[in-house]
């Protein structure tokens, strides 16, 4: 985020600088106003890729959309602080400097650059100082006995992934929208065995518009199954009303060419996209070894009842799709979910997505029945309880974006029981163990990182969904930075 503030302030600047420089030069034919000008121009240009050394061009745009909107008084500020260091220029466009005495061309050139010098400086200082909790997007893994290897790279932006792992596959889904509204989507495959350690290009696996926003991606038995929606408006009553157009469907490869032709809705009438919070709809897909399908179901609002009773639940649907049940409800906007199963049944984890003006998003653990509170309470709110909801083991840091999430089976060894959480913002993944979730003393940041409750585990630019595959494996998706990453024991490198 530093960086991000840093490139506002430089591409201000530049803005400026060169606009009153061009002026001065063609107006006034100083020469020495545009050089200086070039110059200091270039100079604040190397400094700002210095700082940008951990991140990419290719998130710049997502990391300025966030942090004008979550810290958006410090973003002005700094366009304010650029246009305060470009004033000294204002003093070319009155005076051709080069007719002046020497002494007063030395003094304009050393208050000139000691201006900038200083502005630049001491106003990096204090972004540092404001910004340096937060983690700057590089790929850095923090776990001695993992190794972290980059696998693909897209052409779009993906937000799902799904592992084949006998396969030796990967399945992304991405959504677009043309300068002339047209709405895309589909999915794209791309083999994970990395051949001289070289990442993979991808291939078109299916694309039509009728997988708009895919949210929910599964594999089950060679077959992908894509949580989609669909938007409408009607008119009934009087009133805007949405009728249910949102589904899963499964998609079938034939002929074993590549090429997923054969659509069919396994499960219809969903609530898909509706006003006025229409980005919330069917989101995440997750099968259990049993074959039964748990779906994320978003609301339609952020604090009002959904007028359909599964708005904010978690649906559990059984093997062959002839029955759905609500298993958990009271969510605002279920993400991420993973399953996994004890003695007492089954166990639903959901990254719960809040919004920014709120504590951060939950993490829930859920059992059939529980109801979360969604929309009478947020995140820890004390009456929860005092009404039967359920709280959240644990509310993310304001302002994060909890995407993915994945349960780590036996395969894992000294990993088994615990959950890999995505934030997005945070350019990170966390390493959560749910055990610890009443131990005051495991949030502590005193305590060795595996006795702590949440901790960071790797670090990428905007990752958006983590799988653990079967085979001890973890593959992590990034959203604006388009890579595909897996993580595996080192004895497997």
């Amino acid at each position: 985020m530093f960086a991000t503030q840093l490139s506002v302030f430089i591409l201000t600047y530049l803005v400026l600088a060169l606009g009153l420089s061009i002026f001065t030069w063609l107006r006034l034919k100083t020469k020495l106003a545009f050089s200086c000008a070039v110059f200091a121009g270039t100079l604040l240009l190397v400094v700002a890729i210095s700082f940008q050394r951990w991140s990419s061009p290719v998130v710049l745009s997502d990391k300025l959309l966030t942090l004008f909107v979550d810290r958006m008084w410090l973003t002005i500020l700094a366009a304010l602080c650029a246009a305060s260091t470009v004033l000294p220029w204002a003093a070319l466009l009155w005076q051709d400097v080069a007719g002046q005495k020497r002494l007063t061309v030395v003094l304009t050139i050393v208050i000139l650059f000691g201006s900038l010098s200083g502005t630049a400086i001491g106003f990096a200082m204090f972004l540092y100082e404001e910004t340096n909790d937060i983690q700057l997007p590089f790929v850095a893994l923090h776990a001695d006995d993992y190794v972290v290897e980059e696998i693909a790279t897209f052409d779009v932006s993906p937000i799902r992934v799904a592992v084949d792992a006998e396969r030796e596959l990967a399945f992304v889904s991405y959504y677009t929208e043309d300068h002339q509204g047209l709405y895309e989507g589909g999915v794209q495959q791309v083999s994970t065995k990395l051949i001289d350690g070289k990442p993979n290009r991808p291939s078109l696996a299916v694309s039509s518009p009728l997988l708009f926003r895919p949210f929910g991606l599964a594999l089950r038995n060679g077959d992908l199954y894509v949580a989609r929606c669909g938007i409408h408006a009607d008119v009934l009553n009087g009133k805007i009303t949405h009728p249910n157009l949102g589904r899963v469907t499964r998609l079938s490869d034939l002929d074993n060419n590549g090429t997923y032709e054969y659509f069919h809705d396994v499960i219809s009438d969903l609530p898909g996209g509706r006003s006025p919070d229409a980005q919330h709809q069917n989101n995440e897909l997750i099968f259990d070894d049993e074959g039964n399908l748990f779906i994320a179901i978003g609301t339609n609002d952020d604090r009002s009842l959904d007028d359909d009773p599964r708005g904010g639940t978690i649906l559990k649907a059984s093997p062959d799709f002839s029955e759905v049940e609500v298993f958990a409800r009271g969510l605002r906007n279920p993400f991420g979910i993973a399953v996994a199963r004890d003695d007492q049944g089954d166990i639903v984890f959901i990254n719960d997505n809040d919004v920014r003006s709120n504590r951060g998003d939950e993490l829930n653990v859920a059992r059939k029945g529980d109801h979360f509170g969604h929309p009478f309470v947020v995140g820890l709110d004390k009456q929860g309880k005092d009404n039967g909801f359920k709280d959240p083991i644990w509310m993310s840091r304001p302002n994060s974006n909890l995407n993915g999430l994945a349960y780590l089976g036996e395969q894992f060894g000294d990993l088994a029981g615990k959950l890999l959480a995505v934030d997005q913002p945070a350019h990170c993944v966390y390493l959560v163990q749910p055990h610890l979730a009443n131990v005051e003393s495991a949030k502590s940041p005193d305590v060795p990182p595996d006795k702590r409750f949440v901790r960071v585990f790797l670090n990428v630019p905007t990752p958006v969904d983590v799988v653990a595959t079967s085979t001890g494996e973890i593959y992590v998706l990034t959203r604006y930075y388009n890579r595909l990453y897996r993580v595996r024991p080192k004895a497997k490198s």
